[in-house]
């Protein structure tokens, strides 16, 4: 039995140091409950971790209705014993598929599973909905701090059954999962859920297996069975979403002082072209450099460091998710300049096993004394989509504070 702790109580506790415009904003509200309402999770303090901040319990309204789908096609409750052999080639399939689920999470790039799903068109419409479903928690995912910074999975087959001849197969099986996520980093403390029970249905094609469609008790992921042929409101239901969730804002979203924001001070608003450049040069360099804008916010600043998070956007959409996701990067950075004040190098933490390690490699003090109020610049990079010329929300910022405010004469 997982443990009656629903992941939204981890992120409404750690959320709070987000700011409270973010914890008040309608996204948090359209997509909480229907991301997350079914996984439940332990909160596991690493080996070194100080105590965690007290939980703070909090809801959120669900505006998303998911639709009803068809129920699963029967099938055989037996194994049949020639097959034993398919097994192994079988979970194979299956590890390269969560492979690759973990890992969109942990870097937001939503690309297709690659050789893994079925070329028929009901193998095609799983994944159609799949990426859209997934496009959409990634953006939530991302604007909450909520990438899988660290993380171990296992995978427990209780039944694969082969039948049609060797020509269909199901695999009955139970995930588990150990997660820090990025706005925990600062609290060292990790997430784990168990017992999520899915059914993946997979067709033998041209030698080897591919999964038709994997239907679990778990809406983290978004994986749910998808009828043949797709049902166009389906789409249509994942579109509007990423449509609302990509509505601009202008601004300036004012800071508290000075110290959240670059650059702070006259001589160097004139530079901002110059940071943008070298960080979508850094985080999206395979992007043309003209579809490509760039949100930043101060965590740290030293004579030649500048700590940031980033969140760059590109204005090229993906065939395979539809034309309303956005790739987007947003990861901490930071900016090394020379003795004259000029960018030298950008580094940031790499992808992969050792994220975590070099998160506290380059940020040795911390990666945030207040988390980053990365949906105010996700909103933004959205505004600045349509109205290209509009400045980051950073020099929008400084040039609101240090422009002073107008003193009336009184009247004699």
């Amino acid at each position: 039995m997982r443990k009656a702790l629903v992941v939204m109580l981890l992120i409404a506790s750690l959320a709070a140091c987000v700011s409270t415009q973010s914890s008040a904003e309608n996204i948090q509200n359209h997509a909480a409950t229907a991301a997350w309402t079914s996984v439940y999770l332990t909160m596991n303090a690493f080996p070194t971790a100080t105590p965690p901040p007290p939980t703070i319990t909090q809801t959120a309204t669900a505006t998303i209705i998911w639709p009803t789908y068809s129920p699963i096609p029967t099938t055989p409750t037996t194994a049949t014993s020639p097959y034993e052999a398919e097994h192994e080639a079988i979970k194979k399939v299956v590890q390269t598929y969560f492979d690759k689920i973990y890992y969109i999470h942990h870097t937001y790039e939503v690309k297709d599973f690659g050789d893994v799903i079925s070329t028929a068109p009901d193998g095609r419409s799983f994944l159609k909905t799949e990426l859209r479903k997934q496009a959409l928690n990634v953006v939530w995912e991302r604007t909450n701090l909520l990438r899988y910074s660290s993380y171990s999975y296992s995978l427990d087959f209780s039944e694969i059954v082969v039948f049609d001849a060797g020509q269909m197969a199901r695999a009955n099986l139970s995930e588990g999962n150990h997660i820090v996520y990025d706005i925990s980093i600062p609290y060292k403390i990790g997430s784990q859920s168990s017992g999520i029970k899915h059914i993946i249905i997979l067709r033998y094609e041209q030698g080897t297996w591919k999964i038709i469609y994997d239907v679990h008790d778990d809406h983290s992921h978004r994986s749910l069975y998808d009828p043949t042929p797709l049902p166009k409101d389906v789409l249509d239901g994942l579109d509007k979403s990423l449509i609302d969730l990509g509505q601009g804002k202008e601004g300036p979203a004012l800071p508290k002082d000075l110290t959240y924001f670059i650059p702070s001070d006259p001589e160097q608003l004139n530079k901002w072209k110059d940071y943008e450049n070298a960080l979508a040069e850094k985080l999206m360099s395979e992007y043309p450099r003209d579809t490509v804008f760039c949100e930043w916010e101060l965590t740290e600043k030293t004579l030649q460091k500048i700590n940031v998070w980033a969140s760059c956007m590109t204005t090229v959409t993906s065939p395979d998710i539809g034309n309303y996701y956005f790739p987007v990067v947003s990861l901490p950075a930071v900016i090394n300049l020379t003795p004259s004040g000029e960018i030298q190098s950008i580094e940031t933490p790499e992808y992969g096993e050792t994220y975590l390690s070099d998160i506290w490699r380059l940020f040795p003090n911390g990666v945030w004394k207040t988390a980053p109020n990365v949906l105010a610049m996700e909103r933004h990079l959205n505004w600045r989509r349509v109205h290209f010329n509009e400045p980051p929300l950073v020099v929008l910022n400084a040039t609101a504070i240090l422009t002073p405010s107008p003193t009336v004469t009184p009247t004699p």
